[in-house]
């Protein structure tokens, strides 16, 4: 990810990274630290229209993320794939191994099983998809390689529908493998055929796609006040938040490109924000608690976590590249 054919890792494709990490951390804050997805079905004490305005900036992160790699390509890599694989079941097992110890949860022998298989068990569910895209990559880069485009144009078409249409049910199918492969997809077909939107352009797109968002939780509100579809229709299969992943995306690849490889090198493990974060128990409570309490004392903790993650992702991060390595020479 963030990468192109001749292996130039842009600074502002990789800052945008950390970007939409840290929009993710925020996002899970809202949806599970103030227990926004349970709107509707339990009591919602904050502020509605300002967690409208919320919702709408953030929402797109993954969307974006996952855009990025089809944009860029991933190129399948045995070494690679175990590395990720690695890299999860450290953080899965430390994770779990931390939390059993400072009792946040209790010991469960299957709990356990789940963390030492993280990716087959589905402990995220982000990971286990984007493991799932990295595998079929092969075929979808050869795809669009040796297909005419007719068939690739009617390929996309199909998708997209499956993709929409889907709003219209309970089914969220953005939130899946399925999700993380439509971006991935659309992300390749644009670099493939060099459908690129200029700056302004997309500004505008991101702009229009954050005031529609507001409006339409603000409709659905008047409507269905504080219902469940408030937080439905802020699904990652909702076209205005993938028009939004796009304007994004645009937006800052049409800025000045540079290559900083310090920079690069110590947002690396930006991943393991979300993959650390993202299974130590009651952290986004606590973290909406103290900042509703003492916002001085929630601002140094969210720093805190975030510098924290990335300093353990590294440590973690040469631990999987090293043990790869190990892997494949042997092989």
């Amino acid at each position: 990810m963030g990468q192109t054919n001749n292996n130039t890792r842009y600074s502002n494709i990789e800052l945008l990274r950390f970007v939409l990490m840290l929009a993710i951390y925020i996002w899970h804050l809202v949806v599970h630290g103030l227990n926004y997805k349970m709107i509707g079905r339990e009591p919602y004490g904050n502020n509605l229209e300002l967690t409208f305005i919320i919702c709408a900036l953030l929402c797109p992160a993954v969307n974006t993320f996952m855009f990025i790699s089809g944009w860029f390509g991933i190129r399948f890599k045995t070494k690679k794939l175990i590395m990720l694989g690695l890299l999860a079941f450290l953080c899965s097992v430390l994770t779990y191994a931390v939390s059993v110890q400072i009792g946040l949860v209790r010991f469960e022998p299957l709990v356990m099983i789940r963390h030492f298989i993280p990716i087959s068990t589905s402990l995220w569910w982000f990971m286990t998809s984007y493991i799932m895209v990295y595998l079929f990559s092969p075929l979808i880069n050869a795809g669009f390689e040796y297909l005419p485009r007719k068939q690739i144009d009617i390929v996309l078409i199909a998708l997209t529908m499956i993709q929409v249409l889907s709003i219209i049910s309970t089914a969220n199918l953005g939130s899946t493998f399925f999700g993380l492969l439509y971006m991935y997809f659309l992300g390749r077909y644009m670099k493939t055929y060099r459908i690129i939107i200029s700056r302004n352009k997309a500004l505008i797109l991101w702009s229009l796609s954050v005031g529609l968002l507001v409006v339409g939780q603000l409709v659905i509100n008047h409507f269905a006040p504080r219902t469940i579809h408030l937080f439905r229709f802020l699904g990652y299969h909702n076209p205005l938040i993938i028009l939004q992943a796009i304007g994004i995306f645009f937006f800052t690849w049409q800025l000045p490109r540079v290559h900083k490889p310090l920079f690069n090198t110590i947002l690396t493990p930006t991943l393991c924000i979300y993959l650390i974060t993202e299974q130590l128990p009651g952290l986004y409570k606590y973290q909406t608690n103290l900042l509703a309490t003492r916002p001085i004392h929630g601002v140094l903790f969210f720093v805190g976590i975030i510098l924290g993650s990335l300093l353990l992702g590294h440590i973690l991060f040469a631990i999987s590249t090293r043990l790869s390595d190990l892997i494949t020479e042997r092989k």
